[in-house]
């Protein structure tokens, strides 16, 4: 889960922010641009595992063409 990265928006300045899962380290981390505290969600977490199973799942899919 090193290389799984969460997006989250930033309440204060609104700034899209991308944070891998391996540097949360509480249940906020905080923005780059403005330093305000992002709360990370249980949501967050699951739409980026989400994205990962599909990503793999599309990868493993047998390509059948040109028979």
């Amino acid at each position: 889960m090193n290389d799984l990265w969460i997006e989250l928006s930033c309440p204060g300045c609104g700034r899209e922010t991308h944070v891998p899962f391996s540097d949360l380290k509480a249940d906020s981390t905080p923005c780059p641009e403005c330093g305000a505290a992002i709360p990370v969600t249980e949501e967050q977490i699951d739409a980026a595992v989400e994205r990962r199973m599909r990503a793999q799942r599309k990868v493993m899919k047998p390509k059948l063409g040109g028979l």
